[in-house]
Parts: C-alpha cells; sequence; structure tokens
C-alpha cells in the first residue's frame, strides 16, 4: 500500500520557504545592530569608546590579574609595582591558576583579582551589578 501526503494550501498562507527567509533575514537584521562585548585584557579593561547610551551596559569578562595566596589593597600597587605572575579567566574557576596544583585541584585558598576600567569621560554615575558571589569577597573601586 502505498501512502500519498496531501498539503492543501490555505489562501493566503506562507510557504515554508518564506517563512525561513523571513526567520534568517530578521536574525541577520538584530544581529547586525547589536555591538560586541568589549573584553578585559591583560588586566585591562578599555571602555573608552563605549557610549553608555548606544552601547548599553556591559560585562566585566576578559583576563584579569590574579595574584595567588595574596590579599592586595589598592594601596599595594600604588606604593611598590607589582606584576601578576598570571591571568584568569573571569568568569572561570581558578583551579588550573594554583601553583604546583592541577585543574582537577580543590579551589581552597584565597587570592586577589585586579581590573584596571578605563571608561570614557563623563559626569553619568556608574554603577556595579552582582549576579552570584560564590565566597566572601573585598570590592575595591
Amino acid at each position: 500500500m502505498k501512502y500519498v501526503k496531501a498539503f492543501i494550501k490555505a489562501p493566503g498562507s506562507l510557504s515554508m520557504k518564506k517563512i525561513v527567509s523571513l526567520l534568517i533575514f530578521m536574525l541577520i537584521f538584530l544581529t547586525s545592530f547589536s555591538r560586541e562585548s568589549v573584553l578585559a585584557k591583560q588586566g585591562i579593561l578599555d571602555l573608552r569608546n563605549w557610549s553608555w547610551d548606544k552601547d548599553g551596559i556591559t560585562d566585566l569578562n576578559g583576563y584579569w590579574e590574579f595574584y595567588w595566596n595574596s590579599l592586595y589593597t589598592p594601596d599595594s600597587f600604588n606604593s611598590t609595582p607589582i606584576k601578576p605572575a598570571v591571568y584568569s579567566k573571569v568568569p572561570g574557576f581558578w583551579n588550573s591558576l594554583i601553583p604546583k596544583e592541577g585543574f582537577f585541584a580543590p579551589g581552597f585558598g584565597y587570592a586577589t583579582y585586579r581590573l584596571k576600567v578605563l571608561c570614557p569621560a563623563s559626569k553619568q554615575k556608574l554603577s556595579l551589578k552582582f549576579l552570584t558571589i560564590g565566597s566572601a569577597y573585598n570590592l575595591y573601586v
């Protein structure tokens, strides 16, 4: 027995080809106006060309300075130059950055993360929003 499928096209309905074409057009159109996020490189996030009005908010993602087994304050960096041994990808885990340990090592310990953010000149007040915090911390702005 042979099965036959019959499609009845209702008047005014869109064909599958038109629907797919419309979805692709919308995807291209919407992504063409979104600005790519800026990532921190070697502990510096350069937002000097960022427009808060046009580009909106941004994440502080990228590579931050990372100092294992050290708790520094802003004054620590003003008094003597301190060079980071490594840069940590944020967000991410620090397990693989612990000296003499591997990625699967327990992540117990303490460290200082440091990010310098270069902002455009503005009188506009800025703020930080934290979605989750995994443990205790001190934040210096």
